[in-house]
Formats: structure tokens, sequence, C-alpha cells
């Protein structure tokens, strides 16, 4: 058996593992080449672990839109509240702000109710002013009367403790003659009746004083509270008249709803007009072009102002001509309606289109402008268009709603795997 096994290995084998002239040589582990290849891959691990660690990721919620005329936007000015319409303050042609003052409204029935709330103001003050005066008057006297009457009772309570003294003594003197047999027991039961008396004009005279501090008291608080009415009503005609005074105030004036020029008056001057008229029109905006994006329903909270977006035109290929771009300027609160879609877009088919998954929300996207571009607008990734953009044109945008590194989605992958 022992022989078997040493026939496993070969004779030239054995010698050379029993020369120790072997022991000298090198015992070569891989090629140069295995270690150019493992070089590169530390090279392609590390490159990965940067690029993890540095790079982002956008995350991107796409849609269709069209390019439109930022001041082609008509805006109606309306008024708040019933009156007649007065003089303008601003022609046909001219440049306004929002909120500039364009036109006047008469309101004749506000105007007279506050002229009575401040006649009623100025009745309250005069009245409020009497009775004050009056009010003083005759606490002033209820004082006078209470300190006369005051001094009168303490007299009283000083008299009626010394005659209780005095027939306390009494008393005591006649039980001790009346024991001795001395005195009579009517003589005894008179001094008691003399001490019973005074011990109830002193109780009488006590409970006066008592009673007159109430009186100051109740009167002091009737005072204040006459006074407090007084107030209430005061306050709350004060508070009518601000009221008033505010609705004629923003009320009566028609004020601008955007910056632009104003355009029609919708209303003749001079006439009466219903709260909500229209009284003219404003064209909004710069001129300058911007671009309605229009996204799915699912996609339209995620998306806030100044978001960045990326537009590749129809008929412009992003591999030459780059993508316009621009930002967010406001999305709708709700959901866009077919039409109020018609209305910007005057085309069904492109409101279809725009809406094949459902009523879309509406992104205005205001276009980044370069001088140095043809267009008058910045592009991304190429040279842009060689002539000046216009309105109608359709395109797909992308907006980046968010921006990760590359790391951030391998951690819940390690984590998993790792089990922390």
């Amino acid at each position: 058996m022992t022989e078997q096994k040493s026939n496993l290995f070969r004779q030239e084998a054995l010698d050379r593992l029993s020369s120790p002239e072997q022991l000298d040589e090198a015992i070569v582990i891989t090629s140069s080449g295995s270690w150019i290849a493992a070089v590169g891959v530390l090279l392609l691990l590390a490159t990965f672990i940067v690029w993890a660690f540095t790079a982002h990721i956008p995350t991107r919620i796409q849609g269709q839109g069209i390019l439109f005329s930022g001041g082609g936007q008509v805006v109606d000015a309306i008024s708040s509240a019933p009156g007649t319409l007065l003089r303008p303050y601003v022609k046909v042609g001219d440049k306004v702000h929002k909120g500039d003052v364009i036109a006047e409204i008469l309101q004749p029935d506000i105007a007279a109710k506050l002229d009575v709330a401040k006649a009623q103001a100025k009745a309250n003050q005069d009245a409020y002013d009497a009775m004050r005066n009056q009010q003083a008057a005759l606490i002033n006297a209820k004082k006078a009367n209470a300190e006369a009457r005051k001094a009168s009772l303490e007299a009283q309570i000083k008299a009626a403790e010394q005659r209780h003294a005095a027939y306390e003594k009494l008393v005591s003197a006649q039980e001790k003659l009346s024991a001795g047999g001395i005195t009579t027991a009517a003589a005894l039961q008179q001094a008691r009746e003399q001490l019973a008396n005074a011990t109830l004009d002193l109780a009488t005279a006590r409970t006066g004083l008592l009673t007159l501090a109430a009186e100051q008291l109740s009167m002091e608080s009737d005072a204040q509270r006459v006074r407090f009415e007084q107030d209430q009503k005061t306050r709350a005609t004060e508070a009518e008249i601000r009221q008033l005074e505010f609705q004629l105030s923003a009320y009566g004036k028609i004020t601008s709803p955007a910056d632009g020029t104003l355009v029609e008056w919708k209303t003749p001057f001079g006439a009466f007009t219903p709260a909500a008229t229209r009284i003219a029109s404003v064209a909004s905006g710069k001129g300058s072009l911007e671009f309605m994006l229009y996204v799915p329903p699912a996609q339209g909270k995620r998306i806030e102002p100044g978001m960045p977006v990326y537009i590749e035109l129809g008929g412009m290929q992003k591999e030459q001509w780059g993508t316009l771009v621009g930002h967010v300027r406001s999305v709708s609160d709700f959901p866009a309606t077919r039409e109020g879609m018609q209305a910007i877009l005057q085309n069904d088919g492109l409101v279809s289109r725009f809406s094949k998954e459902g009523s879309p929300f509406g992104v205005i996207v205001e276009l980044d402008h370069d001088a140095t571009t043809v267009s008058g607008y910045r592009w991304s990734g190429g040279t842009g268009a060689l002539a000046n953009l216009s309105a109608g044109t359709t395109g797909t945008a992308k907006v980046t709603i968010d921006s990760r590194k590359p790391v951030s989605f391998l951690l819940p992958f390690i984590r998993k795997v790792s089990g922390a």
C-alpha cells in the first residue's frame, strides 16, 4: 500500500523538491498580464466609487407643451362693489403695474352709511361726555354724604362702646349686690336691659358702617359698568366706521390685475356697475416667449417654482440644436380643464394630445435669456436655433425635480444584503 502511494508522484518531481537549490528560486503566482488586468479593475472600481459619491443623477418629469407669447394674455380688472364708474386715471395704451389704480367707483350707499355712522359716533361721544359729567357730580355728592354718614356712624359706635362698657360694669356690680341681698331683682333686671340695648346700638352702628362701605362699592361698580357699556358702543361704532372707510377706499378703486398695457375700457364712465363687473382689460407680460407645459395628473404636485426645465422643440433634433433651458414660474393649483386648455391652445387636437393621460396640470415655464444666441434664449448641449423662435411651436419638456448621488441608490441594497 505504501509503495502504491509513493507512485502517485513522479520520481523527477520528488528529486526536484528534495534538492536544496530549489529553495532559492521564486515561485511564480501570476503573470504580468494578470497584474495589468488587476490594476485596470482596481482603477475602474476607484473610478466607480468616485463617481458614485460625486456624480448626480437627476429625477425628471416629462410632459408636452407649446411656446406662447407671454404678452398675449389678457386679464380683466373687475369691480369689487356696486357703484358709479368715475373718471379714469389712465388711458388706453398706457403701461400699468399690478395694483395701480386705474379708475374709481362712487359708492353712494356706503358713503351714506358712513355719514350715519360718524353722526352716531359723535352723538355717542356727546352722550358719553354728558353722562360722565353727571356721573362725576353724582359720585362726588354721594361721596360727601357717605363721608358724613361714616363720621356719624363712627361717633355712634364710639358712644355705644362707652355705654356698653359702663353697663357691663353696672351689671357686674348689681349681680354682686344681688348675691348679698343688698339690691333688688328689679334693679338687676334693669341694668341687664340697659346692657342689651347698648349691645344692640353698637351692633346697629357697626352694621350701618358696613352697609355704607357696600354702598360705596356698589356705586363704583355701577359707574364702571356704565362706562364699560358706553365704551362698547363707542368701539362698535368706530369699528363700523373703519369698515365702511375700508370699503370706500379698497372697493371704490379699480386696480390693474397685472403688469402690462391697458388695452380696453369695457364699461362706460358715469354708468352704474354691479359688483363683479368687468371694467377694463390689461395685456399682461413683457412680450417674451414662454412654454406652456402640461404634465400628467399624478406628477403635477411634485413640481415647484424655480425647478429647471429642458425643452426639446419639435423639428429640432436635440443632438444638433440642443435643448432650450428655462425654469418653472408657476404651477396650476388644480388640473386644467379642456375649456381652459382650449382657450390657450386654440386647437382641439393639441388639447386631446396633451390630456391623453387625464386632466393635466399646467406649468408655465419662463425661458432663460442669453444675448449671445440668435434666438435670444439659452440652450444646453448645442448651438441653439439659428433663427428667432415663434409662438405655437410644440415640444417635449423635462422638469428636474430632484438630483441624487448614485451611492444613494445602492445604500438600500447594501443594507438589505448586510442585514443592517
